[in-house]
């Protein structure tokens, strides 16, 4: 006789330290791939008020064998941006349906889902079920891990913090990487917005004038994730990349960061490369699915 298993628990929480008291013990034994959930959590108890919107946090529980509640699923969502998961190394196919079911409730326009690979496309699948939209797979990337800078060629120019002075410049920048990267910018009075909020951990490589620029994106418990890079098209091929992203993380390790982060578009073939001869290992893929739109009836 089969024996019925309890459907497992959802828990939406109010704030980021509710969120982690649940969900960062498991979180952290994969602290790289779990950069983003994570980092993302961090960035919400110091800076509440670092986005616009309203953060979305939940939890998924299944029982154990031994009749303990055990983690299945954990999510975060800052609107309009996607989703984030973690899934444990378990069957979460019942636990994805609870979980799409209640998004369904509470975030019924989700734009679309970044995870793990095989997680991204079972929540894509449990997800289009639940609300009749269709997924569709935009973008392939790739979490990498460095724990040593590789010595490299060095560029003409040096590293520097970025100044007041430099927030319009930052801005356009940013606008002009979010261009390229996604297709779309945010509006003059947004970019600014975020310039001046990563102004702080925001660095340029200059030879003679800024010729590129690295942010820290985010922090973990024990690294730190550097995103976005960027260097305007008549001032590529010539190290400046290199130099700033190898400065940087040279800089956060000296710092006490055990390791660094960051995630790459597997369209693009250079950063890939260049990350790697910086010291910087695969640690991972992950999928963005964007969600379309209820099909009319006809």
């Amino acid at each position: 006789m089969d024996i019925q298993q309890p459907t497992p628990a959802y828990r939406s929480y109010t704030d980021a330290a509710g969120f982690l008291s649940r969900a960062q013990p498991d979180l952290e034994r994969d602290e790289v791939t779990n950069n983003l959930i994570l980092g993302l959590s961090f960035r919400l108890i110091s800076q509440p008020d670092y986005y616009r919107t309203r953060p979305y946090f939940a939890t998924v529980s299944g029982t154990a064998a031994d009749g303990s509640e055990r983690l299945q699923l954990a999510a975060v969502c800052t609107p309009p941006h996607n989703l984030i998961l973690y899934a444990a190394p378990v069957d979460c196919g019942t636990g994805l349906r609870v979980l799409a079911d209640h998004l369904l409730e509470e975030l019924p326009g989700l734009p679309g889902v970044l995870a793990p690979a095989q997680l991204a496309g079972d929540f894509s699948r449990a997800w289009s079920r639940a609300s009749g939209n269709a997924a569709r797979l935009v973008t392939h990337e790739r979490v990498y891990e460095l724990r040593r800078v590789n010595p490299i060629r060095p560029a003409r120019g040096r590293m520097r913090r970025a100044e007041e002075a430099d927030l319009p410049l930052l801005a356009a920048w940013t606008g002009a990487f979010d261009l390229e990267a996604v297709g779309t910018a945010d509006t003059e009075e947004q970019k600014a917005y975020q310039a001046r909020v990563r102004l702080p951990h925001t660095y340029l490589w200059e030879d003679g004038r800024p010729v590129s620029l690295a942010c820290i994106s985010r922090y973990t418990p024990h690294g730190a994730v550097i995103g976005p890079v960027y260097t305007p098209p008549e001032q590529r091929g010539r190290g400046y990349a290199s130099g700033v992203v190898a400065g940087l993380s040279q800089h956060l390790l000296d710092s006490g960061r055990r390791f660094c982060a960051l995630f790459t578009n597997l369209a693009n073939p250079t950063p890939n490369h260049i990350y790697q001869e910086i010291g910087y290992e695969p640690r991972g893929d992950f999928h963005e699915f964007r969600f379309g739109q209820r099909p009319e009836k006809s």
